[in-house]
């Protein structure tokens, strides 16, 4: 398993070389690897879960009138089955998703893009991320106050804004942006 969690980069890594990899260190037929992307592919967004408080914040925050939107890497089918089924759609006024954009992260572009939708300007926005080079760079570079979710790596240090749950940015945003 942690060989799995180490290739997979907390899911950034390259989906079809993980499988490729596995097959050949664990000596399994190569097509099985072909046919683990392809189920990983059709499966994946139907299989997402929020982190516990992420739909409590994200309700609150919406009664206060925060508008929110997500940035997010990666196909359209799959993106918006993940934000559908994690519920959290219902609280978002934008959704960029690089597949629809023609861009990914860390590109300033699809940043500003949100913010436009947003009906703001780019320094009125925290952009929350997980990715310091995609997310965090990439906002602060389109002129967004950055703020890294380190749910992953709690512990490692950073200079900037750090939360490690949903709470603990919502206090941040509330009482210490």
């Amino acid at each position: 398993m942690s060989r799995l969690l180490l290739l997979d980069d907390h899911g950034y890594g390259d989906k079809k070389t993980m499988y490729q990899t596995l097959a050949e260190e664990f000596g399994i037929d190569p097509s099985i690897a072909t046919t683990m992307e392809a189920e990983f592919r059709s499966s994946f967004g139907e299989a997402m879960c929020p982190f516990p408080d992420t739909l409590p914040v994200l309700a609150r925050l919406h009664a206060r009138g925060w508008r929110m939107g997500i940035v997010t890497n990666g196909t359209v089918r799959v993106q918006k089955s993940k934000i559908t089924v994690t519920g959290m759609d219902a609280y978002m006024s934008a959704i960029v998703i690089s597949e629809a954009e023609g861009m990914k992260k860390p590109a300033s572009e699809i940043f500003l893009r949100a913010a436009m939708r947003l009906g703001v300007t780019p320094h009125e926005i925290a952009f929350v991320g997980d990715n310091l080079a995609a997310d965090v760079e990439g906002s602060r570079l389109a002129g967004m106050v950055p703020v890294w979710f380190a749910a992953h790596d709690p512990e490692a240090a950073f200079s900037g804004v750090k939360v490690r749950s949903l709470s603990e940015l919502e206090t941040w945003l509330l009482h210490g942006a």
